[in-house]
């Protein structure tokens, strides 16, 4: 199967052997991207923009999104949560995510359990910091740190 995000639309799930439409996946997505599977294949991840937010437009604040795959369903989880980055766990099962704090100053680093949809830890920098956007993160073979990756931009 390939999935295919898209820029205005769900993502969708596509028989390469085939060319078929397997699937379109529940719900809307804007700019969808950084479509990752989890927890074996159960859970597809993947960031949403959202172009009625002006936070959105100033930086690259999406919405975290969970399909799970074989129902097409849209996870909804208690609250929504808001990053610009996401890296899977070594045993697919929880994701670490970075995004700035409010007002776009420091820097919020977030482990989200996928079995149980909840925030296990999350660390802060200090807030009057101004880092930019976080672009990348990477995750140490023993998830003992994690290295965020900001571009900043002067005015």
């Amino acid at each position: 199967y390939a999935i295919i995000g898209q820029s205005v639309g769900s993502p969708q799930v596509w028989d390469t052997l085939s060319g078929q439409l397997v699937r379109s996946l529940h719900g809307s997505c804007v700019d969808c991207s950084n479509l990752i599977m989890a927890c074996n294949g159960r859970y597809l991840i993947g960031l949403s923009g959202d172009t009625a937010s002006n936070e959105c437009v100033a930086s690259n604040i999406k919405t975290l999104q969970i399909w799970e795959v074989q129902s097409g369903q849209l996870i909804q989880m208690s609250h929504q949560i808001k990053c610009c980055v996401f890296a899977l766990s070594n045993d697919t099962n929880s994701i670490f995510m970075a995004g700035n704090q409010r007002f776009g100053q420091g820097i919020s680093v977030g482990i989200l359990d996928l079995v149980t949809f909840e925030l296990t830890k999350e660390i802060k920098s200090d807030p009057n910091l101004v880092l930019g956007d976080p672009e990348s993160i990477v995750i140490t073979p023993n998830q003992k740190y994690a290295v965020v990756g900001c571009r900043y931009m002067q005015s």
